[in-house]
């Protein structure tokens, strides 16, 4: 199995809150909720060597994104 690309994390993130949205759901709050409620119990993830991009990062790209 190979491992996913942080552009395919970050694509996966985006369709998250997509998939919340049309469910009448604040998807960029929820989600961004969630990440911040895994990096608060598992501890910050991602970096220059990790296949995943950090959580904070996906956090701030979730708020930042149109």
């Amino acid at each position: 199995m190979r491992p996913f690309s942080r552009k395919e994390e970050y694509e996966a993130d985006a369709h998250g809150v997509e998939i919340l949205q049309r469910a009448g759901y604040d998807g960029k709050q929820v989600m961004g909720n969630t990440l911040t409620w895994l990096e608060q119990t598992s501890g910050p993830s991602g970096g220059f060597f990790a296949t995943h991009p950090g959580t904070e990062d996906r956090i701030q790209r979730i708020h930042n994104s149109p």
